[in-house]
């Protein structure tokens, strides 16, 4: 399983917790994590693992309900699962928190269930936008 990787790396803090999340991935479970060129320079200074997210089989969004939004747009054009990790202050949608990834292995990744959730797509002035309905 290839995990694509979408975090908030707006401080400190979410990048190491994206780095934390990486490690999970490719030491505990053994799944290689790519993540766009831009997110790849941010967190390892070159792009060594920048991938194309069609080669994915998961995404996995870091950070809060707003990084899980964000990367629902990815997941939804890519037609890919998206697995929430909060390490952000807010994190209905998340499916984990950051200090479960010690525990977190690929039997219980394998137990997850997927949630369905309806999608909005608006066109505005010749853009494309996407709503994600956050209810239960």
């Amino acid at each position: 399983m290839i995990t694509y990787l979408c975090p908030n790396l707006s401080t400190p803090e979410r990048v190491n917790a994206a780095l934390r999340v990486i490690d999970c991935f490719e030491k505990q479970m053994h799944c290689p994590v790519m993540m766009d060129e831009h997110v790849s320079q941010q967190l390892f200074g070159n792009g060594s693992r920048a991938g194309d997210v069609s080669q994915a089989s998961l995404i996995v969004s870091v950070g809060g309900d707003g990084s899980v939004l964000r990367a629902a747009q990815v997941a939804v054009r890519a037609n890919l699962p998206l697995l929430g990790i909060n390490s952000g202050r807010l994190g209905y949608l998340c499916a984990l928190e950051l200090n479960e990834l010690s525990s977190f292995d690929s039997e219980r990744l394998h137990g997850l269930w997927a949630e369905y959730r309806t999608m909005l797509s608006i066109e505005l002035n010749g853009k494309s936008f996407l709503a994600l309905n956050i209810q239960r």
